[in-house]
């Protein structure tokens, strides 16, 4: 369960780093040198999203799956 809280964690994390562009002044740098850029950053929340979800349904625990719904709503 400890596992599963922490890749939920991290995939909050991840999709937190997601930069607005718009919002980039010159002082900020040039735009095009992320290094990986936000599509990377929502790409791999996703996939530590759905990896959670998944171990989390194979706990067979509906108390459980129950509280995370909650969380992510």
């Amino acid at each position: 369960m400890a596992e599963i809280t922490e890749m939920i964690h991290t995939a909050f994390l991840i999709h937190d780093g997601v930069v607005d562009t718009r919002t980039i002044g010159q002082s900020d740098g040039d735009p095009g040198d992320m290094e990986f850029g936000n599509k990377m950053s929502v790409l791999s929340g996703d996939f530590l999203l759905a990896n959670a979800s998944t171990a989390l349904a194979q706990l067979y625990n509906t108390q459980v799956g129950f509280a995370h719904r909650l969380t992510l709503s």
